[in-house]
């Protein structure tokens, strides 16, 4: 760092005040976390206190208890999830003794700063080997390229200021204030640009109102319609490149694009109209919602279509990837406007009401439900660490709709898949989770990397946050440590080859998103529940918070 960057205290609560630039008014919505000094290991005791560690063994005994036990073969999902049940992972959150709470609060904050070091060990091999860089080859310990936006540095800056770390902080802002061109960037995933780059720049400026990111979110909203185009009936190409100023579809898809990547613009959009008084953005995202919920008539949609003539193009149904940010936006717009744009949760319920019966089953051998795939009418229980993210979608969702007998069940599907996620980690030698599922007589992996994923962890903040159950900080811990265990080198974090062999060894990327999502959520889940309150902001689906509000509230500076 150059001579003008603040040292790290060790409490970055003392450095923000002794900075007040970085905290713009209003302060910052949470408490100041501190944060190790450089060279300063937190030490996490590896043993549980005796009430923690009677907790979680008398949860699991219960899950042994009833693992084979319970059967709903012959009933429909829905029809399950209202029945009582005596599973543990459903009854969680009640209950719970006021010490097992102590207690659990106690041994967060060490592990939050625990969370704290891996993310500034990661930082640090990201700015010594690939600065300015997109993100960071930890094997080949060079820099990689692909938007040629410092990709890695706006999408760490939400997770930076939540840590509040303020070397970091400036540094990146400086980097951001010298260097950003948006002209640089070449043919890439619109959809990815979108959630990492435009919502990354929206989302620092909701946390810190400094005006750099407001700058930066302007220049790249002026050009964002130019990728949406009449002959896709408004949808958005799949590449663009701002410095061509053309966009394509990619032929290897036989030109068609994925539910996910043109139903995926809804919070970042209305977040930025709210913020500048256009609606310039929002108009295109609700005209690209109306198009599709008109297209799947309010049931469950296909994962591909062809824009050009506006028709699915797939018979292929899932929660997971191609789709899944498509259906959790729905019930985010409407938490993000507070409950004033109530179509946003009849479109999600309608869709839910059709899709839950269809992709989520209970699958008898291992005991488990999964969120599977239907393909041409026929159903494969076969999961994606991607879906994941669906647990906290599902708890959120119940903790914002007004029907109180959907209510209760998405809150149990919560639960239930979110059990189910964590066996998904479990269940490999390693306790990392492959990129696809089979549930089986047993649990087998599929695709057997792991790409530094964290749909998981993401869920268990949100179950963790609505229930305050510990066990989904242990189970959490168990994942984090899994993740440091298998994939740290010596200059950062490499994904995984194999999560069934060792043997196998890295593979050369370490994504931005292990900054703006995997290490984020991790601290959340270890953090104190008012850190942010999930009325009052919603993540986007690259784990970016964006505040929510009102039309009729002007934006609050």
């Amino acid at each position: 760092p150059n001579s003008s960057t603040p040292s790290i205290p060790d409490q970055v609560s003392e450095l923000f005040e002794s900075n007040p630039d970085l905290l713009k008014e209003p302060s910052l919505p949470f408490t100041p976390s501190p944060s190790p000094s450089d060279g300063q290991t937190s030490e996490v005791p590896t043993k549980l206190s005796k009430t923690l560690e009677d907790f979680k063994s008398n949860f699991n005994s219960r899950v042994e208890s009833v693992k084979n036990n319970s059967s709903f073969e012959g009933i429909s999902t829905m029809q399950a999830l209202g029945m009582e049940s005596k599973r543990p992972w459903v009854q969680t959150g009640t209950g719970l003794d006021p010490q097992l709470l102590n207690e659990s609060e106690t041994l967060a904050a060490q592990r939050r700063m625990a969370v704290v070091e891996e993310f500034k060990f990661a930082w640090k091999g990201y700015k010594e080997y690939s600065w300015g860089y997109d993100d960071l080859k930890p094997l080949g310990r060079k820099g990689g390229v692909w938007f040629k936006l410092g990709t890695t540095i706006i999408d760490a800056m939400s997770t930076i200021v939540i840590m509040q770390l303020g070397e970091e902080y400036q540094e990146g802002l400086d980097w951001l204030k010298n260097n950003f061109n948006i002209h640089r960037s070449d043919y890439q995933s619109f959809f990815e640009f979108h959630i990492r780059i435009f919502g990354g720049l929206v989302s620092a400026y909701n946390l810190t109102n400094e005006p750099t990111f407001k700058e930066l979110s302007e220049i790249v909203a002026k050009r964002i319609p130019m990728a949406f185009s009449e002959s896709l009936n408004g949808m958005p190409y799949s590449d663009y490149s701002f410095s061509a100023k053309s966009g394509r579809l990619y032929p290897w898809r036989s030109n068609q694009v994925y539910l996910a990547e043109v139903g995926s613009f809804g919070v970042e959009f209305r977040e930025y109209s709210h913020m500048v008084g256009d609606d310039r953005l929002k108009t295109i995202s609700d005209g690209i919602y109306d198009k599709l919920l008109e297209m799947s008539e309010n049931k469950i949609a296909p994962t591909d279509l062809k824009p050009k003539s506006m028709t699915f193009s797939s018979s292929l149904y899932t929660f997971g990837g191609r789709a899944d940010s498509f259906y959790e936006y729905l019930i985010k717009q409407y938490v993000q406007t507070r409950h004033t744009e109530p179509i946003w949760l009849e479109r999600f319920d309608n869709y839910m009401l059709d899709g839950i019966d269809k992709l989520i089953r209970f699958h008898s051998p291992t005991g488990l439900f999964v969120s599977g795939l239907l393909a041409r009418g026929s159903y494969s229980y076969e999961m994606d660490e991607l879906g994941c993210f669906a647990p906290g979608m599902f708890i959120l969702a119940a903790h914002h709709t007004d029907n109180n007998e959907l209510k209760l069940k998405y809150e149990v599907l919560a639960k239930e898949l979110m059990y189910t996620c964590y066996m998904m980690w479990q269940s490999t030698p390693t306790k990392l989770a492959p990129e696809t599922t089979i549930f089986d007589t047993t649990i087998t992996s599929k695709s057997k990397n792991y790409l530094l994923r964290p749909e998981t962890l993401e869920s268990l903040y949100y179950l963790h946050y609505f229930t305050r159950d510990p066990i989904y900080r242990e189970w959490g811990w168990d994942i984090f440590e899994a993740i440091k265990r298998n994939c740290k080198n010596d200059i950062g974090y490499a994904a995984f080859a194999n999560v069934d062999s060792a043997r196998d060894g890295h593979l050369d990327e370490m994504p931005s998103y292990f900054f703006s999502e995997t290490l984020k959520y991790a601290y959340l889940l270890f953090s104190p529940v008012d850190t942010l309150d999930l009325n009052d902001w919603v993540f986007n689906t690259e784990g970016h918070p964006l505040k929510a509000f009102t039309w009729d509230t002007a934006y609050a500076r």
